[in-house]
Formats: structure tokens, sequence, C-alpha cells
């Protein structure tokens, strides 16, 4: 679906003249596919696009992040845009109903703010770090989600990206992005992960690279991770394709340092593509 989403974007930067480098413009974009105004709004959705008496209004709810604003606001430039009698892939469109018309809006908002070629041209020799997935979402006004996705569809990247909230004296898994359908059910938190995120917190505010514990199923493992660990809100770029039994930890990272009982790297990730 993605490949679809791309080449109706494509389309619509062409028709609209509009340049390919992020940020994106949306007001602008969205002048240019007649839309007449963008409002915010006390709603219970995150955005809607309502056509009435020949004005087309796009509402956001008022209380978002910008990341997620811009998302938004996207996403409904994506359900006008598939309004569009001579946009590409107009078969394939009219078959869609439902979740699977969610998910092609959300692939087009991600695409808008996202470019393909953009990504391709910028990130081809970026390593997978943090540090990358920051720069592509502060470069192009979107979230980390939201980058970490598009480079595993652009460029093939093998990392998820795990977000972690401390509620009531443990860490939570909250938010996952990228993570393989087959394991996204069977992902959970371990006794050790909280272990390992209140170390790392208590002792670091740098990115560190560590053995992650987590559980798929019934199973616990460790994984390779960069780890961001802050007061309330922990983020983790893992790769959960080199799961690694609890026992072989000591061999999951060279020139590591024992922080807290937790191996940590604070210099690189060192897994790049």
């Amino acid at each position: 679906m993605q490949d679809v989403a791309d080449e109706l974007v494509a389309w619509l930067f062409a028709r609209v003249e509009l340049p390919v480098q992020p940020p994106v413009d949306l007001s602008q974009l969205a002048e240019k596919m007649a839309i007449n105004d963008i409002l915010d709004a006390a709603m219970a959705e995150d955005g809607r696009l309502e056509l009435r008496d020949r004005r087309a209004v796009i509402y956001v709810r008022a209380d978002l992040s910008r990341e997620r604003r811009r998302f938004t606001i996207a996403h409904e430039l994506a359900h006008r845009l598939l309004m569009h009698r001579t946009a590409p892939a107009v078969a394939y469109r009219r078959r869609l109903t439902g979740d699977n018309l969610e998910r092609l809006c959300d692939d087009i908002a991600a695409a808008i703010l996202l470019p393909r070629q953009w990504v391709e041209k910028e990130f081809i020799r970026a390593p997978q770090g943090l540090d990358t997935v920051r720069r592509m979402g502060t470069a192009a006004g979107a979230s980390l989600s939201a980058s970490l996705v598009r480079l595993r569809e652009v460029h093939r990247w093998s990392h998820s990206l795990l977000r972690f909230n401390h509620v009531t004296d443990r860490w939570r898994l909250a938010a996952p992005a990228g993570v393989p359908p087959d394991l996204h059910r069977s992902l959970r938190t371990t006794p050790e992960t909280n272990t390992t995120l209140a170390a790392i917190g208590r002792r670091s505010r740098e990115d560190v690279v560590a053995a992650l514990p987590l559980r798929l199923g019934l199973r616990s493992w460790v994984f390779p991770a960069e780890l961001s660990v802050r007061v309330t809100i922990a983020i983790a770029l893992v790769d959960l394709t080199r799961p690694r039994p609890p026992e072989e930890e000591s061999d999951l990272l060279t020139g590591s340092l024992l922080v807290a009982g937790v191996k940590c790297n604070c210099a690189t990730f060192g897994l790049q593509t």
C-alpha cells in the first residue's frame, strides 16, 4: 500500500508544483488542493475533513502536539487527494473501505511529510541510530515514530522504536512503532526491562547502548538497543530480529561498560546499515 501512497504523492507534488523538500508547507499545499481553511476545534477525534456548501474545511483537535497536528492535517489532505478523479490508482482506491482506507491515508500522510525522494537522497548512508531518527523528524516536522517507520519502508531498516512511560513506579510499553505484525501482540516488558531502564535513567541522560530485556510470547530475551531515558519517558531503538537468551547477554556488546548492573556503551550504537 505504501507504493500506492508514494505514487499518489509524487503525482500530487508534480501537479501543484510544490518542491519535494521538507518541512512541507501544509497550509500552502492545502490551499493548492482547494481547502478553504484549517481550524482548531474541541473534538474527540484528531481531525476531520468537512465538505459543505462548496467549501472544504479541515478541523484539527486543538490540543495536539505540533508533530501530531501536522500528521493529522496531512491525513485529511490524503482524503481530499483520494477524491480527485484523475489521480493515479483510481481502480485500487475504489476498492478500499474502512480501516484499509484509513491505513492508506496514513501512508499518504507519511509520504507527504517525508517524501520518498528526499528520504532516499538525504538518509541513504545514515546509521541506524536514534540521532538519525531525530534529525529526520526535526527536519520534516514529523514524529519519531513516523520517521522510523519511513526509514524502514525506504531504507529497509530492521529496527523498531519502542516508547515507555513511567507509571506508578514501573516502566510500561506505551507506543511501539515499526514492530513486525507477527510480533506486535506478543511483545511485553519484564521486571528486568524495568530494572534496565531505571538503572540507565539514574546514571545517564545521554543515548545509551544496552542489552534490553523484553518478552516475546512466553519467553524472555535480550535485544541490542539504543535507549534514551528521561524522568517519565523512555525511547528505545531495538533490533527485534536479533533476540538472544538472557544468559548470552554478555556477548551482545563489545567494548561495553557496566552501569548499575546494565551493560552499556554510551559512545555509539554500532548497528548500522
